[in-house]
């Protein structure tokens, strides 16, 4: 029988703020309209260089022009005079072309940091979904698949987030599984047979969230797994507090991946002085250079150098100018750490990972798993991986 979760949708629309000048708040609003307008003035200025001789054409200088002479020949077919079409025209399509460089920013931010919630109903009731998720239909909760399990509510900062707590009184760790971007945590059920399976399922607490913007937890920005760092170290957090546990393995998948290396990396002050050990993670996946893979996606949509570049000086304000630490040979090295990773990858490709893993190799704390099939979190759904997946996973975990 398939259980049903309520969920109430909750959406935001207040301004972020970025920082304060001089007792004055500056949103990602003020932000956005100001890059927008210096964005503008870079292009009107290449433009002109380049009628002028200046400079050489490109595809944006011809499209200005292409698009400037059509908004003139509007602005005079309205006004029906050419000195009064001479005045107005250079106000009306400089607001024109002002509102496009703005909303182009901020469309391509919103592509990193936000996208649609997918709640517990939504894969209830898609055979498609389903079969992503690898579950079966009469699967939907850890009882399941044989683990007594409770729903717990706990905030993150102001985020409301919800998971399932399986509790084994003689167990001394606890495994947190947090999932990747556009899943919840249904996504991380199939786990729990595997451990079943290779013999942990005793030996470990485990700890399944919807992190933001997933499941039954709150509808909120990702910023490409920077915020479910914020997620995990909570998660840990909230489980010292309320269950006494104090020692962690981190298991997360893509953006949950990089969020698990975030939060044993960036919250180890706050960790240590609460006591909490981050014990090992397991990276499947992963996220490995969130800076690159900004860049990789802006590429591959074809979007032009100058406004990437705006975009990645935005997206370092949001993370508290952190965007340089955010990868994996950064936050790794100290904690032991399996990386397992597919070869036909599209979404996490297997080439950054290797310019991160490169930085790592020497390092014996460092252990890398490549699989020649499967594809992005789903290595483990492939039967022909399936099972050399679980023994690494064993034999990482019990040496």
């Amino acid at each position: 029988m398939i259980h049903q979760f309520a969920s109430s949708l909750h959406i935001s629309v207040k301004a972020d703020e970025i920082l304060q000048v001089g007792g004055i708040s500056i949103t990602n609003s003020h932000l956005l309209g100001a890059l927008g307008l210096l964005v503008l003035l870079w292009i009107m200025l290449r433009t002109r260089a380049a009628a002028l001789g200046k400079k050489k054409p490109t595809f944006v200088t011809r499209l200005v022009n292409w698009t400037f002479d059509g908004l003139y020949g509007t602005v005079k077919q309205v006004i029906q005079d050419d000195v009064w079409a001479a005045r107005v025209a250079p106000l009306t399509i400089t607001i024109f072309f002002f509102v496009i460089a703005y909303m182009s920013i901020r469309y391509f931010i919103n592509q990193i940091e936000k996208y649609p919630r997918v709640t517990f109903e939504e894969v209830y009731n898609s055979k498609k979904l389903r079969q992503k998720y690898n579950i079966e239909d009469n699967k939907a909760n850890p009882y399941d698949y044989g683990y007594n399990f409770k729903e717990i509510e706990y905030k993150s900062g102001k985020i409301q987030l919800y998971g399932w707590f399986i509790e084994n009184k003689e167990a001394t760790k606890t495994m947190i599984i947090s999932h990747g971007r556009g899943v919840n945590r249904l996504a991380s059920l199939q786990y729990l047979e595997m451990f079943k399976n290779i013999g942990l399922d005793k030996e470990y607490n485990f700890f399944i969230p919807d992190l933001r913007n997933s499941g039954k937890s709150d509808v909120a920005k990702t910023k490409m797994g920077y915020c479910f760092g914020q997620d995990i170290f909570h998660t840990m957090e909230m489980l010292n507090e309320k269950f006494g546990k104090n020692n962690f393995t981190l298991y997360g998948f893509s953006q949950g991946g990089i969020g698990s290396a975030i939060a044993s990396k960036m919250y180890i002050k706050t960790l240590r002085k609460k006591g909490i050990v981050i014990d090992k993670l397991i990276l499947d996946s992963s996220i490995s250079n969130i800076r690159k893979r900004i860049k990789e996606d802006a590429k591959k949509r074809r979007v032009p150098k100058f406004i990437v570049s705006v975009i990645v000086r935005i997206f370092n304000l949001r993370v508290g100018s952190h965007l340089d630490k955010l990868r994996l040979s950064y936050l790794l090295k100290r904690i032991p750490t399996l990386i397992i990773q597919s070869k036909n990858d599209k979404a996490t490709t297997y080439g950054m990972l290797m310019e991160e893993y490169n930085e790592l190799a020497q390092n014996e704390n460092i252990k890398l798993k490549v699989f020649e099939k499967g594809s992005h979190t789903r290595i483990y759904a492939d039967p022909e991986c399936k099972d050399e997946y679980a023994e690494a996973v064993k034999e990482f975990l019990t040496n």
